[in-house]
């Protein structure tokens, strides 16, 4: 059986740094948590797990009316992302054109911005539909709006949605959950949002690449590409 367990507290910031110095203390902490994130996402918790792991990147495209949370976008930024499930989640929906899996912890989908804010979602439910009603199509939704977690703040108003879908219901041959071997060619588009439904404050966004993570070592790739990011930070 294989688990995980990270036990360390990672600060906001170092006390008594300068300003300039605190906000890239800040930003490399964060850097590091959505590392720690990735990796557990990518090891399985019990027995059995068969952990399935995307990355995307994209462009934010508009805003409405105001960003959410005091996020820093603007259209044109570029953003990313990762998602992953456990492939043996059972179907919580009964019919055979839609599935409904639940995921939680170790699993994890995750939203940053090019500015370094992260938005790290813990439960939510990946979708795979075929629909045989004209316009046909077929796409894979990943939806959270429980324990969303904006630059290490709890938004319990939050929600992050991300779409991918195929126009010519060529891409999946059941409902069932995808392995790794998918990319952003075999669908139409990939579309998503993150919002503050109180509000109403969103961000919509295109989605240009998906790539599954190899599942030999993603964890430490992960963390491997973070460290990278954070040394570059620094130079």
């Amino acid at each position: 059986m294989l688990k995980c367990e990270f036990a360390a507290v990672l600060p906001e910031a170092t006390p008594g740094l300068p300003q300039a110095n605190r906000e890239e203390d800040i930003m490399n902490t964060r850097v590091i948590q959505i590392a720690a994130i990735g990796a557990m996402a990518c090891v399985a918790s019990s027995a059995g797990a068969q952990v399935v792991t995307y990355s995307w990147g994209g462009t934010v495209r508009v805003l409405t009316p105001t960003p959410p949370y005091g996020t820093s976008p603007f259209v044109g930024q570029a953003c990313s992302g990762t998602f992953s499930y456990d492939s043996t989640t059972p179907d919580q929906s009964p019919s055979t054109n839609f599935g409904r899996y639940p995921q939680a912890p170790p699993q994890s989908f995750t939203f940053t911005l090019a500015s370094g804010d992260v938005v790290i979602e813990s439960f939510f439910d990946v979708f795979v539909t075929l629909n045989p009603v004209v316009p046909t199509f077929q796409e894979m939704e990943v939806f959270g709006s429980t324990g969303i977690v904006v630059n290490g703040v709890p938004q319990p108003s939050a929600e992050l949605y991300i779409q991918f879908r195929d126009m010519s219901s060529t891409v999946f041959s059941s409902d069932t959950l995808p392995d790794a071997s998918l990319t952003i060619n075999d669908f139409t588009f990939g579309v998503g949002y993150f919002r503050d439904v109180s509000t109403g404050d969103r961000i919509d966004f295109t989605i240009e690449s998906l790539n599954g993570i190899p599942s030999s070592g993603p964890a430490a790739l992960i963390v491997a590409g973070a460290l990278v990011a954070l040394g570059r930070r620094r130079r």
